[in-house]
């Protein structure tokens, strides 16, 4: 029988020997540590107390190094995508602007099966791992499973599109992003990763924000930016207001749990 504490948790079958496995990438969250008066994060319990932080949150031996370089390999390729979101107005080419009604959203160049499979794997890094920053944060064991053999399954294709060896088709999930307009200086975002309920997750991290659904109970505002089975990958624009205000009351859910 496999002990899966001691085998990577993404194939199952070889030792986990790598250390310092990021659960968020380093490129997704750096800004939470380069603030101008300091070079730290600080992290806040709901009992008010507070600690300093060099970087999220790392756990040794959750995969192995074949499996850790799966994930590398993933991140080099969507990680200029995400640099540029930061100043998207720089890149016409890479992402269009466009409106629906009021609200403001972004279409990106970037293969959208590459982009669900980057998003899959936070999603399955979270899941498994034991720090206490990821603890509120646990998808049902099947699902779990059919992110893991997918992830585990698929290859990058000379860097532009994806081949799954086992021939199984991606996982279907109603999934939306939301960015704020602008970078704010005096307000470097923060990093959360929580179960709302039974269907809905969500991962906060710096100037991005996630929400992951199990099934259709996605609200109706925001479906018409999910990214399930889409052709071209949507991102929402907030307005500096609603950005805030956004943040201000994940804060208040994450200290009271109301």
């Amino acid at each position: 029988m496999v002990n899966l504490n001691e085998y990577c948790s993404l194939c199952r079958e070889v030792l986990a020997d790598k250390k310092n496995s990021h659960i968020i990438p380093k490129f997704l969250s750096k800004d939470l540590f380069t603030t101008p008066n300091a070079k730290h994060a600080v992290e806040i319990n709901r009992d008010g107390s507070t600690r300093k932080l060099q970087s999220t949150a790392k756990l040794d031996y959750l995969f192995c190094n074949e499996c850790e370089h799966r994930f590398e390999m993933l991140e080099t390729k969507v990680s200029k995508t995400f640099q540029k979101l930061k100043v998207f107005e720089n890149y016409p080419s890479d992402f269009v602007v466009k409106q629906l009604g009021v609200q403001t959203y972004l279409e990106l160049s970037i293969n959208p099966s590459i982009f669900t499979l980057f998003i899959y794997s936070l999603i399955f890094r979270c899941s498994i791992s034991h720090h206490k920053v990821n603890q509120p944060f646990k998808l049902p064991v099947f699902v779990e499973d059919q992110l893991r053999k997918y992830i585990l399954t698929s290859t990058l294709e000379n860097s532009i599109s994806i081949q799954n060896l086992e021939g199984d088709a991606q996982p279907s999930y109603h999934y939306c992003i939301i960015k704020p307009e602008r970078k704010f200086i005096e307000f470097q975002g923060m990093y959360v990763t929580s179960q709302l309920n039974e269907n809905i997750y969500m991962i906060v991290v710096n100037d991005f924000l996630l929400f992951f659904y199990l099934n259709d109970s996605i609200d109706e505002v925001l479906r018409q930016f999910s990214n399930k089975n889409t052709d071209m990958i949507n991102i929402a624009i907030a307005d500096d207001k609603r950005w805030l205000e956004l943040n201000k009351s994940i804060v208040q859910k994450m200290l009271t749990g109301v």
